[in-house]
């Protein structure tokens, strides 16, 4: 699977590696693995334009589906 790496301009924020995903079957947004040595393989970043708890009444330690498009 390809993603889209982001480079900033600022070389003191580091690159990252994107893909565009559907969260909980209604919300578009991304997952972001942060292109840092030493950071977790197992953990990733996931934004939205949309607040996600709120929008799904989830809260922090809840599970959600993430499906990648």
């Amino acid at each position: 699977m390809k993603g889209k790496e982001i480079v900033p301009e600022d070389p003191s924020f580091c690159s990252a590696k994107c893909y565009p995903v559907l969260i909980g079957a209604r919300i578009k947004g991304a997952i972001v693995f942060p292109l840092v040595e030493g950071y977790p393989e197992n953990k990733m970043e996931l934004i939205a334009s949309k607040n996600i708890k709120k929008a799904l009444s989830v809260k922090t330690g809840d599970d959600l589906e993430v499906e990648i498009l």
